[in-house]
């Protein structure tokens, strides 16, 4: 699963629970009408220190076979949401009631919505004039599996001491 992967299942679940024209950030296109929401990745990492298991898988058989090992990691991807236009905070407000309901969560599965931060009134100044503009910070976890070519032993045959 890539980061493009995530945000894309994120806009596909935004863009059908608060019924409002997200966008990707620095798409470079004229701005949709209002309103409409922006949607930015702002910080990814594992949330523990070590992986949770290994998992190793093969492909192949025989001489083309090819062992892979992916480390189990427990994801975070952290997202800025910005709404622009009135009513962004009451749009945006709508993603703490989404959180206790399952049956809306169960739709971004393999994801799962961990946090939605409280609602910010932001304005921003854009062309000399304030634009309405509210804002929440969401996290999203996940399970990682990225998997690596590893070298395995086949057989093995006992080292005669002797003949060496």
């Amino acid at each position: 699963m890539t980061e493009d992967d995530v945000a894309d299942r994120l806009w596909q679940w935004l863009t059908e629970l608060l019924d409002t024209t997200v966008i990707h950030a620095f798409q470079g296109a004229q701005a949709p009408a209002e309103p409409y929401i922006v949607l930015n990745l702002t910080l990814a990492g594992s949330v523990r220190a070590n992986q949770a298991d290994w998992e190793f898988t093969s492909t192949g058989t025989g001489a083309d076979e090819v062992w892979r090992q992916a480390p189990v990691l427990e994801w975070f991807w952290r997202f800025s949401l910005n709404c622009y236009g009135a009513g962004g905070a009451t749009i945006l407000r709508q993603l703490r009631s989404a959180q206790h309901v399952p049956t809306v969560l169960a739709s971004l599965a393999p994801l799962s919505l961990f946090e939605v931060s409280d609602v910010r009134n932001v304005p921003e100044l854009v062309n000399e004039e304030y634009v309405p503009r509210a804002q929440v910070d969401i996290e999203l976890r996940g399970i990682l599996r990225d998997g690596f070519v590893v070298d395995v032993v086949d057989t093995t045959e006992p080292i005669d001491p002797i003949a060496l």
